[in-house]
């Protein structure tokens, strides 16, 4: 099914996953405990994950079970994949944390 859009024809997916890249929000509240802290400390720290959340070019794609996985850069410089949950009220409930790779970056790069 195609869909019209000033006066581009683009697939419904490609605006879909667009908008959703596109969609920007800042969360101030994030759960951490024993469950994931140990995890994502190994490999950063918390502080440097939270700002990734407020990097302006991040691009967040939906995945399952309410979670998403975010490519963004952190406010010293670093790139990281984050997975993470939505929970009621705008809690961020960070997953997983790693480094992005050479494909990951070229991902986030691209516009």
């Amino acid at each position: 099914m195609k869909y019209t859009y000033r006066s581009n024809t683009l697939p419904y997916s490609q605006i879909f996953s667009h908008v959703l890249i596109c969609f920007q929000m800042f969360y101030h509240e994030f759960e951490w405990d024993d469950g994931n802290e140990p995890k994502v400390s190994i490999r950063a720290s918390l502080e440097e994950v939270e700002s990734a959340f407020y990097d302006r070019k991040k691009k967040t794609l939906r995945t399952y079970f309410n979670r998403y996985e975010m490519y963004a850069r952190t406010g010293s410089g670093r790139y990281l994949f984050v997975v993470y949950q939505r929970k009621a009220g705008g809690i961020i409930r960070v997953i997983s944390v790693r480094n992005m790779t050479r494909n990951n970056k070229r991902y986030y790069r691209r516009k």
